[in-house]
């Protein structure tokens, strides 16, 4: 992990960019909001503060919040999935190999808040598709689109199809009824 923020940020750029809140605490913050199942932001930091063992420090609420809407921080935490994601491919094992051009494509609807008004999805609700598409045989994704949740998953899975590969799916797609069965 440490690897991965290190060829995503230098140390330079860590310390001029995020001088209150390195990359791997705010990470562990996202881990522990998610594996915790924590209902807020303040519970999270509240969690992680009260586990000296992760070695970063007490995190303010507000610095927290100021990282989760950085443009700029979201592009580095992209950049680490993607190291992430290189130094994991060389350790698949292999038995997946059989499995050579052939994808898993599926999504799934998550909740946003409120503010996120391109997530528009229902009376009161936002939400959106997280599209992904599995390599098999690496075990790991090729593809991941966020979209809001209203658009239809067909509409996104046609740009992940590649020529000559499988793709399995467990969406149901619904067939337009030919004119001539009228």
């Amino acid at each position: 992990m440490r690897q991965a923020i290190a060829n995503a940020v230098g140390r330079d750029k860590e310390e001029r960019w995020f001088p209150q809140l390195s990359v791997l605490a705010h990470i562990l913050c996202g881990l522990f909001y998610h594996l915790f199942g924590m209902a807020s932001m303040r519970a999270t930091v509240e969690k992680v503060n009260n586990t000296p063992q992760l070695g970063i420090g007490i995190i303010p609420l507000s610095t927290l919040a100021d990282a989760m809407n950085s443009r700029r921080r979201l592009l580095v935490l992209r950049e680490v999935f993607s190291n992430l994601l290189l130094g994991f491919a060389e350790h698949v094992p292999r038995k997946l190999h059989r499995f050579k051009d052939i994808a898993a494509i599926d999504s799934t609807i998550i909740h946003c808040v409120l503010s996120a008004v391109w997530a528009d999805y229902r009376k009161a609700i936002r939400a959106c598709n997280l599209h992904l598409v599995l390599d098999l045989a690496k075990g790991l994704p090729r593809a991941l689109v966020v979209s809001a949740a209203r658009i239809h998953d067909r509409q996104c899975f046609e740009t992940f199809l590649k020529k000559d590969w499988t793709h399995i799916s467990s969406t149901v797609a619904t067939l337009p009824t030919p004119s001539w069965t009228s």
